[in-house]
């Protein structure tokens, strides 16, 4: 079974192959959505990304707890980057994909802090981390 996705087609076997009954419940399995990483091979964070208006249920919960749980493992950060798509959108087959993002909105799961930011800031931000997240002012 595949889906197509921008990237071209996603290959869903083995994540439906992972759910019950296959396997008994109480065994997850979570789609990271990045690890990001400098020259070397030295990682820098574990992300997952989210459009902003998701709706968080408790397999998401858990989800957030357990990349939390790998970021503090690795001794890297752990985050939540919610983005808020703007300008035009193309429809590629059953993908919106956005001209930009005018927003994204950082949370560092071990701690909780949340900040906003700009696509520039964004990009300076990701840029410098891990460094850049003790830097940053929280916003509520």
């Amino acid at each position: 079974m595949s889906q197509q996705r921008r990237s071209g087609d996603e290959d869903l076997t083995y994540r439906e192959w992972h759910r019950a009954p296959t396997l008994p419940r109480g065994c997850y399995m979570y789609d990271i959505d990045a690890l990001e990483a400098r020259s070397g091979g030295k990682l820098a964070a574990v992300i997952e990304t989210k459009r902003v208006g998701w709706q968080q249920s408790k397999g998401t919960e858990y989800q957030l707890e357990c990349i939390a749980l790998l970021g503090a493992r690795a001794g890297v950060p752990a985050l939540l980057v919610e983005y808020e798509p703007s300008g035009p959108r193309e429809v590629i087959g059953e993908v919106f994909v956005y001209d930009s993002i005018g927003q994204f909105y950082v949370t560092d799961l071990t701690t909780g802090s949340r900040m906003a930011l700009s696509e520039a800031d964004f990009r300076g931000f990701i840029e410098n981390v891990p460094e850049s997240v003790a830097q940053k002012q929280q916003v509520p």
